[in-house]
């Protein structure tokens, strides 16, 4: 029985020793393709493997690469090890400068100050000056126009002639010998009825040699000479036409100071917002500090938990986590709050004034919920229409836009003048003797006809008057499509105010349930039903809460400036402090 039961043991042993070499024997079979799996229904494919293998295949490239150029490891770790010891002495702190002269500011106080000393609102104003010039230049074509011309001359011209009636001597050559002065004086005036007046006075004396000449000559002269367009210049309305070219430039001036007045506009809106841009970086720095207080105080007490082992280290890594992002929190914000500060030193401050960037600002006027009358949004739409400055810039450029159209229309007419003169002369041996004959009228030369100016195909006069054409519907548009947007952006203002209103209650309260819900897990986690994570992330809740009442609040008031931007009525407290002309630009009536 034994020796049976060793043979099958031995038989089993060679069986298993010689399966190995039977399968090496055989024929190598095809390789079964698996199965696909099947996707569940539904399921919608967010990466495929090819994707992740390419960009981990990038990754691992960039890394070899960086390696090759730095040729060894070592080498990026002592470059790193030098860059640290480099940044080890350089300054962290965001104040370049340490402020020494501390300045109170309120919003009316900034915006006043910024009216006067804002160096790109001086740009704006020369500007705008520059464009009052406008319709002198166009006047000065109406001005009186004086010309005066006098002359001296002394001629030896030589003479050689057989004509005995020269009265010099005949059949040699002779000197003819002249001396003279002439003068004449001219003004000419030129109306905006088309009519054209010239008055000119002339004298002169001379001598000679001549034998046959009265010596000396005086030969006084009056002319008086009046001329009237017909067309160009004149039809179909004279006044209309002269006029043209001067309205357009008094539309001009008119709209570059609206354009000054818009930009003052801006300026205040601009210069408020910078105010409360401090405002909300100071609050911002007092979140921050005071969510690292609330860091350092959860750190403090996982150590004393972990040294009495309630805590594990894990917790306290955690902790120390939460410190030091708060850190870099703080850090931000203090940076913020020296960027505001600079903002509103160069909107404000004087160019000229020394060390200005070394002000400690202050600001007083404090982020509160104003009590403010529900705005009626159609009595501000009208009032908007009424007073913004853009809006009458582009009334004025439409008005414009006609006057260059009328003075275009006009040059494409052909030029028909009637003109007419009458001249007295006179002449004799001495000027009261010549003035005499001239005063008696009884030598006198009178005239008129007409004048002629038609260029043939008139092509530059009539492609000038469709300009002009195509400007005036361009403004026109413009107009309209201003209007809508004056519509669109008043609406938008009340709404925003609403808005704003809405958010501090809504945030003020978020505020207070998120100080309740971190108090409650800051207990969990001292009775070790939570971990100091969730105490983290309900303190970053609460710190957002903060910032958003805090910026509920700054919206609020920039949106009741934003109103009174949109309306043209943001520049009524600072009028006394422009000039007449830029407080038409945005008066109720102008």
């Amino acid at each position: 029985m034994r020796r049976g039961r060793v043979s099958i043991g031995v038989l089993l042993l060679a069986t298993l020793a010689l399966l190995p070499l039977a399968r090496a024997q055989e024929p190598p079979r095809p390789e079964e393709k698996k199965p696909e799996e099947k996707k569940p229904e539904g399921e919608i494919p967010i990466i495929s493997q090819e994707e992740l293998d390419r960009v981990r295949a990038e990754l691992a490239r960039i890394e070899a690469e960086r390696k090759r150029l730095a040729v060894t490891s070592a080498d990026l770790e002592e470059r790193r090890r030098e860059l640290e010891r480099q940044a080890a002495g350089l300054s962290t702190n965001p104040v370049l400068n340490p402020r020494r002269e501390v300045q109170a500011v309120t919003i009316r106080g900034v915006i006043a100050s910024a009216l006067v000393n804002n160096a790109d609102l001086l740009v704006e104003a020369l500007a705008a000056e520059s464009a009052q010039e406008g319709p002198e230049i166009e006047e000065g074509p109406f001005d009186p126009v004086v010309k005066s011309t006098g002359q001296w001359q002394d001629s030896r011209a030589p003479n050689f002639t057989n004509n005995p009636f020269t009265g010099l001597p005949s059949g040699r050559l002779t000197a003819s010998v002249s001396k003279g002065w002439s003068f004449q004086t001219s003004v000419e005036k030129r109306f905006v009825t088309g009519t054209n007046v010239r008055v000119e006075y002339d004298d002169g004396y001379s001598r000679n040699n001549s034998t046959f000449s009265i010596n000396p000559t005086y030969s006084p002269k009056l002319r008086l000479e009046l001329s009237q367009n017909l067309l160009k210049g004149f039809f179909a309305h004279p006044l209309d036409v002269n006029n043209a070219r001067i309205r357009a430039a008094e539309d001009d001036a008119g709209a570059a100071d609206a354009l000054y007045a818009q930009r003052l506009m801006e300026a205040v809106l601009q210069v408020e917002q910078a105010y409360w841009d401090v405002v909300r970086a100071e609050e911002d720095l007092k979140v921050s500090e005071s969510s690292l207080k609330s860091a350092l105080e959860l750190l403090s007490d996982q150590r004393k938990r972990k040294a009495l082992g309630a805590a594990t280290a894990l917790e306290v890594t955690i902790a120390e986590a939460g410190v030091a992002q708060r850190r870099e929190s703080v850090i931000v914000s203090e940076n913020k709050l020296e960027s505001s500060r600079d903002v509103l030193v160069k909107l404000s401050e004087p160019v000229s004034r020394p060390n200005r960037y070394d002000l400690f600002l202050v600001p007083i006027d404090r982020a509160e919920l104003v009590p403010t009358p529900e705005p009626d949004v159609q009595r501000a739409i009208q009032t908007a229409l009424a007073r913004r400055p853009d809006y009458r810039r582009a009334q004025l450029q439409v008005d414009s836009a006609k006057q260059q159209l009328i003075s275009a229309e006009n040059n494409v007419l052909p030029s028909l003048d009637a003109f007419s003169f009458l001249e007295e002369d006179g002449v004799g041996r001495s000027s009261r003797g010549a003035w005499s004959a001239a005063g008696e009228g009884h030598f006198y030369t009178a005239g008129g006809g007409l004048r002629i100016q038609f260029p043939l195909f008139l092509r530059s006069e009539r492609a000038q008057a469709r300009k002009a054409r195509i400007e005036q519907q361009r403004a026109e548009a413009a107009l309209e499509a201003l209007e809508s947007d004056v519509v669109l952006e008043v609406r938008k203002a009340v709404r925003d105010i609403r808005t704003a209103r809405a958010r501090i209650d809504a945030s003020m309260a978020a505020r207070i349930l998120s100080e309740k819900q971190l108090e409650a897990m800051k207990s969990q986690v001292r009775f070790g039903t939570a971990v100091p994570r969730q105490v983290l992330d309900l303190q970053t809740d609460l710190d957002q809460a903060k910032r958003n009442e805090i910026q509920a609040h700054i919206d609020f008031r920039v949106s009741l400036t934003t109103l009174e931007k949109a309306m043209g009525t943001i520049l009524d407290p600072y009028a006394d402090k422009l000039r007449p002309r830029v407080r038409r630009a945005f008066a109720t009536s102008r």
